[in-house]
């Protein structure tokens, strides 16, 4: 229930939290979800959102619910304001997490499967407002990540998509 209250502050972005308390909560959480697991996979129905992703891991993991966007960050917020402007609706907060968008080179962004006939004008303010803090923002402060440290912003993105998936489920 802890790593659940802290990853919904932390999804929804009303509090900053510190990076040690992330990662110490990333990896409570994992070895929680990792003893739930049945089979390598949990299992999670993928009937109403899909997840705009540019991570590894977290087009693995939901492989079924996933569209991948061969790019940056920025790309991937591209292609979510695109889905937008074709009526999807925004599930999550496009920049989730503590990791500025110009530090971090991974990021998901789940949006509803299927458009509406209207646009949404709530996703849409939301998403032109996280594309305007990326730019504002600067360039993208790494060139050559080393692998360690590329997994630790794998799983910080693949964490943030667990408790984002779990609160549509609840």
């Amino acid at each position: 229930m802890y790593c659940r209250v802290v990853f919904s502050v932390f999804l929804f972005g009303l509090r900053r939290l510190p990076l040690a308390c992330v990662f110490a909560a990333a990896r409570f959480k994992l070895m929680a979800d990792m003893s739930r697991m049945v089979g390598g996979a949990m299992s999670l129905s993928s009937c109403c959102y899909t997840i705009v992703t540019n991570n590894p891991g977290v087009a693995a993991r939901w492989a079924h619910a996933s569209e991948w966007v061969d790019g940056g960050a920025r790309g991937v917020l591209l292609r979510v304001r695109g889905l937008v402007h074709l009526g999807h609706r925004l599930l999550t907060h496009p920049l989730a997490g503590s990791v500025k968008p110009n530090e971090g080179p991974y990021r998901s962004v789940i949006v509803s499967q299927h458009p509406d006939t209207t646009i949404d004008f709530d996703s849409l303010r939301i998403i032109e407002g996280a594309l305007a803090v990326f730019d504002r923002l600067g360039p993208l402060r790494y060139h050559t990540i080393p692998p360690h440290v590329d997994a630790d912003f794998q799983l910080i993105d693949c964490t943030l998509m667990e408790s984002a998936i779990e609160s549509l489920h609840a």
